[in-house]
């Protein structure tokens, strides 16, 4: 009864992120919200396929929650920056649900896998690229440079990549990545 802004979004596996970008803007532009609970969660358990040997080995149900509080303080808090890359060009690859999401609904003759997630094998190694030229441009903006960073944080299943974004980065990877897969 107290929630005074509501909304819901789906961006996968950077959902938390984006939500965590976005509230923070909220706040730091609207003085009559104090705190804001932000809540996020994966179930994909309910949607993952038995065949799909990357989703349904690798991929598990969880959730978080994170309260987030406006302070008046005079030293910059919170999210300083964001930035997003999104090519489309690969949407074929992870289908959620394999039928499409209007099918699910309206067409109870689909087949139960269909209505489903499937994940088919991905290149990625233009991930690296990218996630590195972000990185770049961001601290750019705020003249610094990537050594000036004490910790990355990496939320993503392939390792490898994030790796070879450290090498392009010129950073330790042992020393100031924390990798969660």
């Amino acid at each position: 009864k107290n929630a005074h802004v509501v909304y819901d979004m789906n961006v996968n596996c950077v959902g938390m992120v984006v939500a965590m970008d976005q509230v923070s803007r909220v706040i730091k532009t609207d003085p009559k919200i104090k705190h804001a609970l932000l809540v996020g969660s994966l179930f994909v358990s309910s949607i993952a396929r038995d065949d799909d040997i990357f989703t349904y080995s690798a991929v598990a149900d969880a959730a978080v929650a994170i309260v987030l509080k406006h302070t008046q303080d005079e030293v910059e808090k919170g999210v300083v920056d964001s930035a997003y890359f999104t090519d489309s060009k690969d949407s074929h690859i992870v289908l959620s649900p394999v039928c499409g999401m209007s099918k699910v609904l309206l067409n109870y003759d689909v087949d139960l896998n269909d209505r489903k997630l499937l994940q088919r094998p991905l290149d990625a190694s233009f991930f690296s690229i990218n996630w590195a030229k972000l990185v770049k441009n961001l601290l750019s903006a705020h003249n610094l440079v990537p050594d000036d960073i004490d910790y990355y944080f990496f939320s993503q299943y392939t390792k490898t990549e994030v790796m070879k974004t450290a090498a392009l980065l010129g950073v330790d990877f042992e020393e100031k990545f924390v990798y969660v897969g």
